[in-house]
């Protein structure tokens, strides 16, 4: 019989206390059983690394670990030093998996990948896997080289280039490490990784819930420190400039969608940032320029670009709109 893989999962906690019990119960339900599960307390000033410990005292597959605050970034690489599996998985603390999310991962990576990716759906504050139902998909399997998985990712069509959802090759991080306090940290290191592997494999399964939440990174108020976003963007930009220059125009929409995501968090009468608005404003109308008729994107991103050509308050009002339609 051959010996199941050990998969190591990171989950980062950080004031989480409403979701921690939901996220750790699902994980503790996985049909594929060979995992430990970190449990990466980031300074929590709630309950939440009560709540987790005690489920460490309980299971001997949990482990809880206590730090001081350093963010997601340090939380991931902080709970990689601990890891003794093969393979590692990250799971956001307030997020959720279904029953199967680790037996579908491995048995993708079994096709001879470095990389698994499933697919996920969103749940809402005061929802819970077990009480939805996840969106019904084929299962399939494909396998994609470096540069075909890039385009998959960056297109935002199925995938996600977020660190969550997906089975990591431990070698893959052997240079590797997410970015030390900075937000919107995982879709640079997500193309690093990809990068370094010869083959990805995408399930077409949604076994990841992520929740939607006002207080998220991704969402809420815009805060100076969420420029981050635009550093990275930046970066990745470059990144694949010089590793994976075919994949390019994917690259530009990407950086384009989390600029125009931070644009729109914005208040409409800006005074407090109308620096970093004129900065992300630019950068948005250079990229565009790189993807306006690459037809392989989701229809959202180029929608929204060729919309920046009526201007920025026009553009501001109808992606307000497109948010705020629930």
């Amino acid at each position: 019989m051959q010996k199941m893989t050990l998969i190591s999962i990171i989950v980062p906690i950080y004031n989480v206390e409403a979701y921690i019990e939901k996220i750790i119960i699902s994980i503790l339900k996985q049909t594929y059983t060979e995992f430990e599960l970190l449990l990466i307390d980031d300074g929590s000033t709630d309950q939440s690394g009560e709540i987790a410990k005690a489920f460490a005292d309980q299971d001997e597959r949990v482990h809880y670990y206590r730090k001081d605050n350093g963010g997601l970034s340090d939380a991931r690489n902080f709970g990689m030093q601990y890891a003794t599996g093969e393979w590692i998985n990250f799971i956001d603390g307030d997020d959720e998996v279904t029953a199967d999310y680790l037996a579908h991962l491995v048995a993708a990576k079994e096709k001879g990948a470095e990389i698994a990716i499933a697919r996920f759906f969103t749940i809402q504050d005061d929802e819970h896997v077990d009480t939805v139902t996840p969106p019904a998909y084929s299962g399939d399997i494909f396998l994609q080289d470096a540069d075909q998985a890039l385009e998959t990712v960056l297109s935002q069509k199925k995938f996600e280039v977020s660190a969550w959802a997906k089975l990591y090759n431990r070698d893959l991080f052997t240079d590797i490490q997410y970015p030390f306090g900075k937000l919107y940290e995982d879709f640079y290191t997500t193309v690093q990784l990809i990068d370094h592997a010869n083959q990805v494999a995408f399930i077409d399964a949604a076994d990841y819930a992520y929740r939607l939440r006002q207080s998220s990174i991704s969402a809420g108020t815009f805060t100076a420190k969420k420029m981050d976003g635009v550093e990275l963007s930046e970066a990745m930009i470059d990144y694949v400039k010089a590793h994976r220059p075919k994949v390019l125009s994917f690259a530009y929409a990407r950086a384009f969608s989390t600029l125009a995501s931070l644009l729109l968090q914005m208040p409409a009468d800006n005074t407090t940032y109308e620096q970093q608005e004129k900065k992300i404003w630019s950068l948005m109308k250079s990229y565009r320029y790189h993807f306006l008729f690459n037809f392989q994107l989701r229809f959202k991103t180029l929608f929204a670009a060729w919309t920046t050509f009526l201007g920025k308050n026009i553009f501001k009002k109808l992606g307000q709109r497109n948010v705020n339609r629930k």
